[in-house]
């Protein structure tokens, strides 16, 4: 099976797609901030946009140099290693950002007198930084010899080598994937048992009104709100595991070959 590279018309697409996307979510947070008043989970938000615009606006046009390049790699090993850096950093951002809005909207939801006590803007905005800190220095390790940064078909992007033989190279792709493993897992849950609660919530509350015939404009937008929530929750969740699961499996596969021909070799 032979694989072919997309057409720099798919790659220019992708690029404004994401461009566009991320400035209307910031846009929107920024229109509407009157009204949720930046609070933690709309931070979060904001940041992951930021975030991945960034990861977006910092990488692909060195995507496209190479198109243009006839994916003949510009710049050497430098701009190889910048290359990997911005995805690794942007990725494992935007895993960690998103299991942390899970927690959040979990704690606030599941455990409100917890959520009351111990969850302040200040701890979030600690959390936050620590987070983008922890991307930095696991996206760092393969400069410093701790992996290896290699460009990877069709010859347009560099990323760390999850195919290498040294035991290095195995130990960072197992800390990359299982990382991105049990952040996923951990979001599921999160996002499984919110929406769950979120359903039996409005259910409750249409069972209430009902009996007491009482309708007002807070309770609607109430629930409206816990809709749109379990929506976006369920989108992250759907969206989260099809882009990132594949690439996981596939380095965990990688490993688990490694082990067995280690043993019977």
């Amino acid at each position: 099976m032979f694989l072919s590279a997309p057409s720099s018309a798919t790659v220019i697409s992708m690029f404004v797609c994401g461009v566009l996307g991320n400035l209307l979510a910031i846009f929107v947070l920024v229109r509407t901030s009157k009204r949720h008043k930046w609070k933690n989970f709309y931070r979060l938000v904001g940041a992951l946009s930021i975030t991945d615009l960034f990861g977006i606006l910092a990488s692909t046009p060195l995507v496209l140099v190479n198109y243009l390049n006839n994916f003949e790699w510009v710049g050497g090993q430098a701009t190889c290693d910048y290359f990997a850096f911005i995805l690794i950093f942007a990725g494992l951002t935007t895993i960690f950002f998103i299991s942390f809005m899970s927690l959040e909207r979990f704690l606030a939801v599941c455990c409100p007198y917890f959520y009351k006590r111990n969850i302040s803007e200040q701890r979030v905005n600690i959390i936050t930084a620590l987070l983008y800190l922890l991307s930095i220095t696991i996206a760092t390790l393969p400069i410093l010899g701790f992996g290896e940064n290699v460009n990877h078909f069709p010859g347009s992007w560099c990323f760390f080598n999850f195919y290498g033989q040294s035991t290095l190279q195995y130990i960072y792709s197992y800390l990359y994937a299982s990382t991105g493993i049990a952040l996923i897992f951990m979001t599921a849950t999160f996002n499984i048992i919110l929406i769950v609660t979120l359903a039996k919530e409005i259910r409750r509350k249409d069972l209430q009104e009902r009996k007491c015939s009482v309708n007002s404009a807070s309770s609607r937008r109430r629930r409206r709100n816990d809709i749109y929530l379990m929506v976006f929750l369920s989108a992250i969740l759907i969206v989260f595991g099809i882009c990132y699961s594949p690439l996981m499996v596939r380095m965990f596969r990688k490993m688990f070959d490694y082990v067995v021909q280690k043993m019977f070799s």
